[in-house]
């Protein structure tokens, strides 16, 4: 992972063999990218990881669901559906003023 002021720039190589990417990290191509990046970037971190599943799968991890609401706030929902449909006002002692 590359930064350049507030932005941060991913790079992925891919190499048909573990032997083809060490053989391209130890090259003069290599080096003169390095030479051409210093200065303009910075390098904050460096993974290595076999197989492209592990990168992408390590990015698309989904969210828990969330926690279903506790019992008293549904029955709170409940209790005051039933009140409101049966049209009864509901003193504050819980005790129906119609009767």
């Amino acid at each position: 992972m590359f930064v350049d002021g507030g932005a941060e720039w991913h790079v992925v190589y891919r190499f048909s063999s573990e032997g083809s990417a060490l053989a391209w990290e130890k090259s003069t191509s290599r080096a003169q990218w390095d030479a051409r990046l210093e200065g303009v970037v910075q390098e904050a971190e460096r993974r290595r990881v076999p197989g492209a599943r592990a990168w992408f799968d390590a990015q698309a991890l989904t969210p828990a669901p969330p926690a279903p609401p506790s019992k008293w706030k549904l029955w709170f929902v409940n209790m005051s559906a039933v009140c409101l449909s049966a049209g009864a006002p509901v003193q504050s002692d819980g005790a129906s003023l119609s009767g």
